[in-house]
């Protein structure tokens, strides 16, 4: 392990969001310290999916936050600003790739991953007491196993290669940055922002919604997160993360 400027580093752990969970119950680190590694051996997906990474090839962090200005009801401004920061991170490296926000966190390019947030809140009353946001973003990977069929990476993409640590350090001065917008701007600007990089905003797609198969356009988020979709037979939907899959066709988008 090692430990420079708020930035603690292991060459291999089991997952970076864990450890910074186990940290937090014993001590409370400063606001915007990360937690990285050069390999994950179990680092997690939404739900039960999982997050395979090649050893020293890509960037896994975890970074933690104070976040008690914002009510509980409002946790998914820390979706959007982390969702926001990764596709910002990507644009600097070439204004020419375009990154979308496939809803709620990951993050597209060229239509296929190339990266993933796991943000875990936790909550004391009627405010969030911390967030540790784990970020898995593909960097210089070039083959990906059959379970990864839509990942992609930045070496892919682009031909070069990239020093990780740099990577990190300009992810967490974005992140910081627009941490603090959030804090004493309020979310008027990032929902912007969230909504300018949304995957299928307002496009023609196949969803499954709560078990049935349609096709639908998003319009856009609603309370607490959830995806406001509206089917082309007039039905309007408001759904969270169990009650609707993409099953788009996406080739002909």
């Amino acid at each position: 392990m090692t430990f420079r400027h708020n930035f603690i580093y292991f060459d291999k752990i089991t997952s970076t969001n864990t450890l910074a969970e186990q940290f937090l119950r014993s001590e409370k680190l400063p606001e915007g310290t990360v937690i990285y590694a050069g390999e994950q051996t179990d680092g997690a997906g939404l739900g039960d999916n999982k997050w395979l990474s090649n050893p020293g090839m890509n960037l896994t962090a975890s970074v933690i936050l104070y976040p008690s200005f914002l009510p509980v009801e409002d946790q998914f401004a820390l979706t959007k600003l982390l969702s926001v920061s990764v596709c910002r991170l990507i644009e600097t490296l070439d204004p020419g790739l375009k990154s979308e926000i496939k809803w709620p966190n990951d993050i597209y390019v060229n239509r296929r991953k190339i990266a993933g947030l796991l943000i875990r809140n936790s909550i004391s009353g009627k405010t969030i007491s911390n967030t540790v946001a784990g970020l898995g973003l593909n960097v210089n990977q070039i083959t990906f196993g059959k379970n990864a069929p839509m990942a992609i990476s930045l070496s892919q993409i682009t031909g070069e290669t990239y020093d990780i640590k740099h990577l990190l350090t300009k992810w967490h001065d974005l992140l910081m940055k627009s941490y603090a917008e959030l804090k004493q701007e309020g979310q008027e600007q990032l929902n912007s922002q969230y909504l300018s990089k949304l995957y299928l905003l307002n496009k023609e797609a196949q969803f499954m919604i709560n078990g049935e198969t349609l096709r639908a356009v998003i319009q856009g988020i609603g309370l607490f997160g959830k995806l406001r979709l509206k089917a082309l037979d007039g039905r309007e939907f408001i759904c969270d993360l169990k009650e609707v899959a993409f099953i788009s066709d996406e080739s002909k988008l």
